[in-house]
């Protein structure tokens, strides 16, 4: 069985509408499906008007952050397998059909094998607000998870539900950059990100983070991550590490006007990492022609931004 999880915020019309598409799905065994939406203490308990027995929604007391909603979701989860999507993002009819049926057949459960799957995506680009269509490249080293979480895991992954008892669960602390702290704790565990080409989910515009949410993660992860005798990372992917927490500082600071400390986080990102692109290093193709039909999901998701 492969359970969806869905944690959902005050969004009620935008989790119908990505819960609806998880139910759309055009693949070969529909009830081996079930949908887990945590609703994470929003003002109005999250309900819906879609009777099918593969929806739960699961609601917290308080309100606890993505990680922890995504937990709980996983510790509600009936499934060999796991999916996430984002309430605000939506998932194109054919994603399961042609992401998971073949991934499933290939992956067993063993730390030394441990893979995951992410996919294709729209995305917008953040000058011009246009789509793109991206193609994740698939990683294998621990230096390329410690340069950022460019497949849109969110939304776009796949994993097996015994790669969280290897790895661990979300750290709950993290209410920025949880799925960064993830996957480079999935790396040293010989994680892989399998890929597959197609363009399988919707990415809404993302919401600036609060500078205190990326200063107090980020804080947190280098904690954890800092090179030291017996742990931590080596000193290569430190470095990258330290390079992409700059940069997603410089983000944060820039999009709320803050430009001269920004301007700074962003030195500081390119002298601990020279190039001469933003990212630390080009992580997927844009080249695919954007479909209409996926224009208009687009432009009727960003009406109930």
């Amino acid at each position: 069985m492969l359970s969806v999880v869905i944690p959902v915020f005050n969004r009620p019309e935008q989790a119908a509408r990505a819960i609806k598409s998880v139910l759309g799905q055009r693949w070969t065994s529909p009830e081996k499906l079930e949908i887990v939406a945590v609703d994470d203490a929003s003002t109005e308990p999250l309900q819906s008007n879609v009777s099918d027995h593969r929806l739960r929604i699961v609601r917290l007391e308080q309100n606890s952050g993505p990680a922890a909603a995504r937990n709980a979701g996983i510790a509600a989860a009936r499934g060999d397998f796991i999916a996430f999507l984002d309430s605000d993002d939506i998932w194109l009819e054919d994603k399961l059909r042609l992401q998971y049926d073949p991934f499933k057949q290939s992956v067993s459960v063993r730390a030394a094998n441990l893979k995951a799957s992410a996919c294709g995506f729209f995305y917008p680009n953040r000058k011009t607000r246009q789509l793109e269509a991206r193609v994740p490249k698939p990683a294998q080293h621990l230096a390329d998870f410690c340069s950022g979480c460019w497949f849109s895991p969110g939304s776009t992954l796949i994993v097996q539900r015994e790669a969280f008892t290897i790895v661990g669960m979300f750290d709950e602390r993290l209410r920025r950059l949880e799925d960064l702290d993830w996957f480079i704790r999935f790396a040293r565990q010989g994680g892989q990100i399998h890929v597959s080409p197609y363009l399988g989910a919707v990415i809404a515009p993302s919401n600036s983070a609060s500078t205190d949410s990326v200063t107090t993660s980020s804080k947190i992860i280098a904690a954890k991550f800092a090179p030291k005798d017996g742990g931590g990372l080596p000193n290569r992917e430190w470095g990258l590490l330290q390079s992409y927490l700059e940069l997603e500082a410089a983000a944060s600071l820039l999009r709320q006007g803050q430009i001269r400390k920004g301007a700074g986080n962003l030195v500081s990102s390119f002298l601990r990492k020279p190039r001469r692109q933003l990212a630390l290093q080009q992580f997927w193709d844009r080249s695919q022609i954007i479909p209409q039909a996926v224009v208009a999901k687009y432009r009727e998701m960003t009406r109930l931004q």
